[in-house]
């Protein structure tokens, strides 16, 4: 996913270059370092497919995080999660050579964090849901 966030560049296609500054679950930034990506799995679900088939279906969450400085316009910010949406709708099973990571993608949430004053936004998400299958009891295939 990290990858596929890196590809959010003007030169492909983009509104932004987003893509430039994506990181895996990093949370402190400096104002040098923004606008800045990071992609955060958060809750998994599993649910017990039968006996037979001995396969869990995982439907885990993640949120592409954007941090931006504190003057960045909400028309900004529209544009990074626009474009983040459309990085994920390229592909929503995640192919990595020619192989389906996933079965879908559901999008869960998305918009601005404000201050605490409320007129000023600190970041934006937007929150998705991939599921798919493993071996049961195997996390990672």
């Amino acid at each position: 996913m990290v990858v596929r966030m890196g590809t959010i560049l003007i030169t492909n296609g983009f509104a932004t270059d987003l893509g430039n500054n994506v990181n895996d679950w990093q949370t402190n930034y400096q104002d040098d370092d923004l606008p800045a990506l990071s992609v955060c799995d958060l809750v998994e679900n599993n649910s017990f497919r039968t006996p037979q088939t001995k396969h869990t279906l995982r439907e885990l969450a993640f949120q592409f995080r954007v941090f931006v400085a504190s003057d960045t316009p909400a028309a900004t910010m529209r544009l990074y999660l626009k474009d983040i949406e459309e990085a994920i709708r390229s592909d929503v099973y995640w192919t990595v050579s020619g192989t389906r990571l996933a079965s879908h993608t559901k999008p869960l949430s998305s918009g601005m964090e404000l201050d605490e004053s409320g007129f000023e936004i600190v970041a934006g998400y937007v929150e998705v849901e991939v599921a798919y299958i493993t071996a049961l009891f195997n996390a990672e295939g």
